[in-house]
């Protein structure tokens, strides 16, 4: 979806601007239908079933709490559920047909408004494989579930030790949640491109730029809601059941996914048992 505005001009907004999508969102689902807002949006720990992502133009440019955009933007909205992808689409229809303007004014410089311009349904991978090359269109936030916030190691990252196990038990749990299914969680491996093996094929796909081989995981701080998340973004190797690769392609990974975090690309569908290889070294 295309959101237009700004005059063609470039703009300086906050970084810390997912809360005015998060707006749009709920804007966007109570316009389709107030049982399914309530649904979503009633239960502020829910683990929201969808995921979306924001590009802020071809000049997107950071610096120190701002970032300068060019409108128009491009919102992606991912959902496993069809339920939700078409009270999505539908609200979105709703809103366009009534002239919906959102105000940024509150997250820019100046008075400033977006509104929908242009629909379109993209095209989705469907996972086939157990080992899946993924990209982060936005940042994956995890967080240690026996930490408080704002200690010391509340915020995990690939660098930590206990990353994978504890990503491991997350994904589960989401795909619990929102399937309603079990997953086999000792199936569950997460290789960062540096690691041997994974090097070893992605040296013979020849399709990454070099920089990503040199640094793929990158570990950055978000403004959110007035505060810091610390999350990480790149690109990684995750292997597992088929059917948890599919959900967290099209639901995201990771904490806040309604929030604008843990969108992924599918990069490669790799078709070496790259990670039960290592697994037996």
């Amino acid at each position: 979806m295309v959101l237009e505005g700004g005059g063609g001009k470039e703009i300086w907004i906050s970084s810390d601007y997912r809360r005015r999508f998060i707006s749009f969102l709920k804007d966007v689902f109570q316009a389709a239908d107030d049982s399914i807002f309530n649904h979503l949006y009633s239960d502020t720990k829910k683990r929201k079933p969808f995921t979306f992502s924001v590009y802020l133009g071809k000049t997107f440019r950071a610096e120190k709490e701002k970032v300068l955009t060019f409108p128009p933007y491009e919102f992606l909205f991912s959902s496993g559920d069809p339920a939700i992808s078409t009270h999505f689409y539908n609200g979105v229809l709703k809103l366009r047909s009534k002239k919906y303007l959102l105000d940024m004014s509150s997250i820019s410089d100046s008075p400033f408004y977006i509104n929908i311009k242009e629909i379109s349904l993209a095209i989705e991978d469907i996972i086939e494989s157990e080992s899946v090359l993924f990209k982060t269109k936005q940042p994956v936030v995890l967080t240690h579930p026996r930490k408080k916030r704002n200690h010391d190691g509340y915020y995990l990252t690939p660098l930590d030790e206990e990353w994978e196990k504890i990503l491991r038990t997350r994904l589960s749990e989401d795909y619990q949640r929102v399937t309603g299914n079990n997953v086999d969680t000792e199936r569950i491996r997460f290789l960062e491109v540096s690691n041997p093996l994974a090097l070893e094929v992605l040296v013979r796909w020849r399709k990454l730029d070099r920089s990503f081989l040199d640094k793929p995981i990158k570990i950055t701080k978000i403004k959110h809601y007035g505060g810091y998340l610390t999350g990480f973004k790149g690109i990684f190797l995750l292997c597992g059941p088929v059917e948890l690769m599919q959900f967290v392609y099209q639901y995201g990974m990771g904490i806040r996914t309604g929030q604008g975090f843990g969108m992924l690309d599918v990069l490669a569908q790799l078709k070496e048992e790259i990670c039960r290889k290592e697994k037996k070294n």
